[in-house]
């Protein structure tokens, strides 16, 4: 903010300046002034009194100023072509250095045919050598010299004057006019010099004028649409602020500028702004009546500053903006600026069942260093959306924002692409921090979002709420998120879940993230692919550390302190657990962590020391990196084996080594066989065991399903089989 406030300062400090030099003492200091001082030294009146106080006062500081001020015009000074001789009327106000108001007047030249006349003003009363005067005494202070050729021979300026214009005279008319004004010297200019903001735009406005401050210290009532052009500043003093009737746009052309506070109402009215391209570096909402007190609704305020056209950044100041009646909905190509996340600058909605923020148009929007808090009840604090399902709503950034106390919701994404998040923050929502394909915020899904460092605490009410959702239990299919990337981060004191994956949410790549102090650490429950959680860690979670239900795959990860730390239930076979692990694979009470009758899969890749399977129907562990210089290790039972059944799933083309071990329903009979197989080939019996009894003799057989199957020549037996599938030769 230091920056934006630098180029207003020093304009103030110039006003500063000037009014210290009236203040300061100057009792002991030498006086050497222009004209006669009215008071002798004996600080009696002279006779001369009056004459000279006249004199002092109406040439002494005109003659001061002329000390370090080149004669120039104020205002007017100029006029346009003509058909004839004669000008039109024009005023002007001058410094040469004493001061000429010149009321309006025509010039009528006497001047030929393809002449050059050059036009000036003079405090000279008396006439000046070579120049044709217009009027006279006080009233006439144009003066013209023309050249009698057309070659433009500019003459000698006289003493206490001012140039204003070169003439070319072609035929008997006023062809070509040349500006040759010098305008004030220190481009300083108040708007109360005229009767309206655009009279002095207006003086201002034509073709090589210098750059000018335009002070605007009080209230202007703006009636008509109007353009400050590209060498002018508007400068904010005291009281003064613009009123913009309905209707009316005031336009800052593209090289003018807007110099003002940021605490304080500079805009009033229904009229609207719109800026140029670099017109302005920092939208302020309190320029639109925004105040940051925690109680002023500043809603209204906000949606005017931030929907003028040409708005880059809207920067907030410290405190509490107050939402009341609605959300707001940030504009397209903003970025929306605090002054630090942790508190220091916070947006609240005030109204129950109320979002605060809303996107959902065409993206490329920008929040940083700001705190974001929903409504009570059913209010969410940020929903990003995608009405159209189009994937328009694109390049979402969050920079070290926090969401906190939203009644639902911190953060909720049902839509768009793109979207990048750093630092952020979802603390005491009532039910998710972050919230990704909920039905409230429409019915695409999100997708491309990445998240660089994460912090979900102490989300949701009553077993309800995540730290991180990703999908909906139970609902459509457009209710989910996918290629999802979040690296580094905290889900810990969760009601429910520390995250969350349910639906058909897919590619959800989650790295070095921790899950502490929830009811359960991360839960997967998505028919959905690519879903991998890489160095994640799991303490102290009430029910389960790693509680998987369908596919997933855990690279190394650590549990400890849980009341389980692994679960896996459902039907599947698609979870994989990869070394090495830390934590108890079955659960502290010793239960199946393969539950439920369904089960036909546990998948665990681990070489890790201490890790003990405990399995249902099948089981499988891999040795090995990638994927052909991997060995995987199946177990798998089959029951009430007769005829031929299948005792394995399929094969792969390296080869199989299976453990097949027999019993039959009496259980006085039992083998062990040792077999070599092929997902192509018949199966080689390489050894056959007799353990207990006398067993029924074995049938392997292969088929077109690249299965082992297995026959007993009398009785049923329940079969398991142990195989292990040998890596790639290459």
């Amino acid at each position: 903010m230091l920056g934006y406030y630098k180029k207003y300062l020093l304009v103030c400090l110039f006003f500063l300046l000037l009014s210290s030099q009236g203040l300061a003492n100057h009792g002991t200091l030498r006086i050497n002034p222009f004209n006669t001082n009215p008071i002798n030294t004996a600080g009696r009146p002279t006779s001369s009194f009056a004459t000279e106080l006249r004199e002092a006062l109406d040439h002494e500081l005109a003659q001061q100023g002329g000390e370090h001020h080149a004669p120039f015009v104020f205002s007017g000074g100029i006029h346009g072509e003509s058909p004839t001789l004669a000008s039109a009327v024009f005023a002007t106000v001058a410094y040469v250095p004493e001061r000429i108001n010149q009321t309006g007047t025509a010039i009528t030249y006497a001047a030929v045919a393809n002449d050059v006349c050059w036009t000036i003003i003079s405090a000279d009363n008396d006439g000046i050598t070579g120049w044709t005067r217009v009027g006279s005494g006080s009233t006439g202070a144009y003066y013209y010299q023309c050249e009698g050729d057309t070659t433009p021979n500019q003459p000698v300026l006289p003493p206490n004057a001012a140039w204003l214009m070169q003439i070319t005279v072609t035929s008997s008319a006023l062809a070509t006019i040349t500006d040759l004004r010098t305008m004030r010297q220190h481009g300083i200019d108040s708007v109360a010099n005229y009767a309206s903001l655009a009279a002095a735009i207006d003086e201002h406005n034509d073709t090589g004028d210098s750059q000018v401050t335009l002070a605007i210290n009080q209230r202007i009532h703006v009636t008509t649409s109007t353009t400050v052009p590209a060498n002018m500043a508007l400068l904010f003093l005291g009281s003064g602020a613009l009123d913009l009737d309905s209707g009316v746009t005031l336009t800052m052309a593209r090289g003018s500028a807007l110099l003002a506070p940021p605490t304080r109402q500079i805009f009033y009215g229904a009229g609207v702004m719109s800026f140029g391209d670099g017109t302005i570096d920092t939208m302020y909402t309190e320029w639109c009546g925004a105040v940051a007190d925690g109680s002023t609704n500043s809603r209204a305020a906000i949606i005017a500053c931030a929907g003028f056209a040409g708005v880059r950044v809207v920067e907030y100041l410290k405190g509490i903006y107050q939402l009341s009646g609605g959300s707001v909905e940030i504009p397209d190509g903003q970025i929306w600026r605090g002054q630090g996340e942790s508190g220091q600058t916070i947006i609240r909605q005030g109204s129950a069942n109320t979002n605060a923020l809303l996107i959902s148009g065409g993206g490329g929007v920008t929040l940083e260093d700001l705190e974001v808090r929903g409504g009570s009840g059913t209010g969410d604090g940020l929903v990003i959306t995608d009405p159209s399902a189009d994937d328009t709503v694109s390049t979402i950034i969050l920079n070290r924002v926090r969401f906190r106390f939203a009644g639902r919701d911190g953060l909720s994404i049902g839509g768009g692409t793109n979207h990048t998040m750093y630092s952020v923050q979802m603390t005491n929502n009532g039910r998710h921090g972050f919230f990704c394909g909920a039905t409230n915020v429409g019915a695409h899904s999100a997708d491309q979002i990445r998240i660089y460092g994460i912090h979900a605490t102490s989300n949701g009410t009553a077993g309800v709420g995540a730290g991180i959702q990703m999908g909906i239990t139970g609902g459509a299919v457009s209710e989910y998120c996918q290629n999802v990337t979040i690296a580094g981060g905290k889900a810990d004191l969760n009601a429910a879940q520390g995250m969350n994956i349910v639906n058909i949410s897919s590619n959800i790549a989650v790295t070095g993230m921790m899950f502490e102090g929830n009811n359960q650490g991360y839960v997967v429950n998505s028919s959905g692919a690519g879903i991998t959680c890489t160095s994640c860690r799991a303490i102290s979670n009430t029910t389960q550390g790693f509680d998987l239900f369908t596919q997933v795959q855990l690279f190394a990860p650590q549990a400890s302190g849980n009341g389980s730390d692994y679960r896996i239930s459902a039907a599947t076979n698609q979870v994989a657990i990869y070394s090495p692990v830390t934590g108890n694979i079955d659960d502290q009470n010793g239960d199946n962590i393969c539950t439920g009758a369904g089960t036909v899969g546990c998948n665990f890749i681990t070489t890790g020391p201490g890790v003990r399977t405990v399995l249902g129907a099948m089981a499988t562990v891999r040795w090995g990196l990638g994927t052909t210089l991997r060995m995987e290790m199946f177990t798998r039972n089959a029951q009430a084996v007769a005829g031929a059944t299948a005792i394995t799933e399929v094969m792969s083309d390296q080869g199989s080594f299976l453990v097949v071990q027999g019993l039959d329903t009496a259980a006085s009979n039992r083998f062990i066989d040792i077999i070599l197989a092929g997902r192509d080939s018949t199966p080689t019996v390489v050894s056959s065991h007799t353990v207990q009894g006398t067993p029924a003799a074995r049938t392997y057989t292969g088929n077109a399903d690249q299965r082992a199957y297995l026959a007993m020549a009398a009785s049923s037996y329940d079969v398991t089989v142990w195989r292990v599938q040998m890596p790639n030769p290459n």
